[in-house]
C-alpha cells in the first residue's frame, strides 16, 4: 500500500459524501486529507498511485464542497485523459460551479473529439454543457455562433454517431431558447432523418441563418 492509499484509507469517501449531503460540509482535517491525495498524485503515474474509482470519489467530494480555491485541482485532472473523471470534472466545474466561460476551449476541443474518448462520454457531456451555456447567453458573439455552427455540423452529419447527433440536437434546442420541459428526455429515441416530425426543422433553419451556415 503506497502513501496515497494509506491516506485514502483514512478518508472513507462514502461516509464523507453522506456527511456532505446531510450536513453540507466536512471537517478541516477531512478536507485536507482529500486535497493532500489529489495534490500529491502525479498525472503521469496516477493509475499506479490510486485506483481511478478512488480518484473519482475524491473529485466528487471536492466538487460537492464547492471550495473554489481548489479549482486548480480540477484543472490538473482534466489532463488525466480518463473519460469518466473528465466528464465528472466538466459537469462539476461548468454546470454546478458555473465556470463554463473559463473552459470553452476545453469544451470545444472535446466536442470535436479526442482519441481517448472512445465511447463519447466526454463529448456528450461537453455538448450538453455548451447547450446550457448558449441558453444562458442573450447576445450571441462570434464565438457563440461558431459553437452553434459546430453543433449544427454534428447534428446534420448522418455519418456521426446517433446519440452524439441527438445530444447535439438537444443542445441546439437549448441554444435557441427552448425550455427543458418541451424537450424529449434523454431516453427518447428520435427520428433524426431529414424532414422527420420529431425534429423542429424551423428552429434548425433559423439557427443556420444566424450562423450563415452552408
Amino acid at each position: 500500500m503506497n502513501k496515497f492509499e494509506e491516506i485514502f484509507e483514512l478518508i472513507d469517501p462514502e461516509a464523507l459524501l453522506v456527511k456532505i449531503n446531510t450536513q453540507g460540509t466536512i471537517s478541516v482535517t477531512e478536507l485536507e486529507n482529500v486535497v493532500a491525495v489529489l495534490e500529491g498524485i502525479k498525472i503521469e503515474t496516477a493509475n499506479h498511485e490510486l485506483s481511478l474509482d478512488n480518484l473519482y470519489s475524491l473529485i466528487l467530494i471536492l466538487g460537492k464542497l464547492k471550495v473554489e480555491k481548489y479549482q486548480y485541482l480540477f484543472n490538473k485532472y482534466l489532463e488525466l485523459k480518463d473519460p469518466f473523471i473528465v466528464a465528472l470534472i466538466l459537469e462539476t466545474i461548468c454546470l454546478e460551479w458555473g465556470k463554463t466561460e473559463d473552459y470553452l476551449e476545453y469544451l470545444i476541443n472535446f466536442v470535436v473529439g479526442v482519441h481517448w474518448d472512445s465511447e463519447n462520454d466526454v463529448k456528450l457531456t461537453a455538448i450538453k454543457i455548451l447547450g446550457e451555456y448558449l441558453h444562458s447567453q442573450v447576445a450571441k458573439t462570434k464565438l457563440h455562433l461558431k459553437i452553434i455552427e459546430l453543433l449544427l455540423n454534428i447534428f446534420l452529419d448522418e455519418k456521426k454517431d446517433y446519440f452524439v447527433r441527438q445530444k447535439a440536437y438537444s443542445a441546439l434546442c437549448r441554444a435557441s431558447g427552448k425550455d427543458w420541459k418541451v424537450l424529449p428526455n434523454d431516453c427518447a429515441i428520435l427520428n433524426l432523418t431529414q424532414g422527420a416530425t420529431d425534429i423542429d426543422w424551423k428552429m434548425i433553419e433559423k439557427l443556420k441563418q444566424i450562423t450563415d451556415y452552408s
